[in-house]
């Protein structure tokens, strides 16, 4: 059982893969809009019933890695010992982000999803959801109330201007830029800031409204 399990899942995989390795070949072919999910089926040899129970539609296809983001971030944001500055967590989470969208094999991918307009306003979307991740984890980490307390919005703006940042340099050098050395280096001049001022220091209970 275990092993007819262990076949499936890996099934699953292949063809989730081969249906990303066809958009990025079609895409780059025939364009976005000059692509349908037909077309895409067809060099998969799956139905679009099939295509449906991996992703919800083309945009999909090439932000699937984004997926992955919004359980990085808690997990990279969960206290690794006791004392330790949130600003490290943050860039830690930071990192992970880069790492994750930025893996050599999804170059093309990311180059793909940045040139097309449609594509692009899916990445938007997912990455207001990791935007949100960070600032729950944040003010969870801070004791404060998010929609009150503007420093958990505010750390989590830096965090995702880091990742764009770095993403794009990493596209636009062709994979050649190190996309980690411009997230330490924007932390590097961030946390400096934030650690001399104690911004980040946990509040002893959530903020009011009080002025």
């Amino acid at each position: 059982m275990t092993a007819d399990l262990g076949r499936r899942e890996r099934k699953k995989l292949q063809t989730r893969e081969a249906l990303i390795a066809a958009a990025i070949r079609l895409f780059g072919e025939r364009g976005f809009l000059g692509t349908t999910i037909e077309d895409l089926t067809e060099a998969v040899d799956v139905s679009p019933r099939t295509f449906f129970r991996y992703f919800s539609s083309k945009e999909d296809l090439l932000i699937a890695d984004m997926a992955t983001a919004i359980p990085l971030v808690r997990e990279a944001l969960a206290p690794a010992r006791p004392g330790e500055p949130i600003i490290e967590a943050v860039r830690r989470a930071t990192v992970a982000l880069v790492r994750a969208f930025t893996a050599p094999e999804s170059l093309a991918q990311r180059r793909l999803a940045l040139s097309i307009a449609e594509v692009r306003g899916r990445m938007l979307e997912a990455h207001e959801q990791i935007n949100q991740a960070l600032v729950d984890e944040l003010a969870r980490r801070l004791s404060v109330d998010p929609d009150l307390d503007p420093r958990p919005r505010v750390v989590a703006s830096i965090a995702l201007g880091a990742v764009r940042a770095a993403v794009h340099a990493w596209v636009a050098s062709g994979g050649h830029a190190d996309p980690e050395v411009i997230v330490e280096r924007t932390f590097d001049l961030v946390a400096s800031g934030l650690a001399g001022a104690n911004v980040l220091r946990p509040a002893r209970a959530p903020m009011s409204g009080e002025a």
